[in-house]
């Protein structure tokens, strides 16, 4: 007989749907940078996340990718699993 907790465990390892993911990544670059993005700007694919916006927001983003990356991690913990960069 198997016990809950060996039932509950597969559970652990869920990540959050990209949809998710963009979401949350959107909100921490408003937060960090002030500026506007939706989840339809932003991608993710093979643990790095796309954002397409004009070479100086670009810029602004690769400056303060730490302090976006922290935000996005205090507010989506599981996000670390599939994202790890931003470009």
């Amino acid at each position: 007989m198997k016990l809950v907790g060996e039932f509950l465990a597969r559970f652990k390892r869920l990540e959050p749907p990209n949809d998710t993911v963009k979401t949350a990544l959107a909100r921490a670059i408003k937060d960090v940078l002030g500026v506007s993005y939706t989840k339809n700007q932003i991608s993710v694919s093979n643990g790095v996340a796309y954002i397409r916006a004009s070479s100086v927001a670009k810029n602004a983003i690769r400056v303060h990718r730490s302090d976006i990356m922290e935000h996005l991690y205090e507010r989506l913990p599981k996000a670390r699993d599939s994202v790890r960069d931003l470009r």
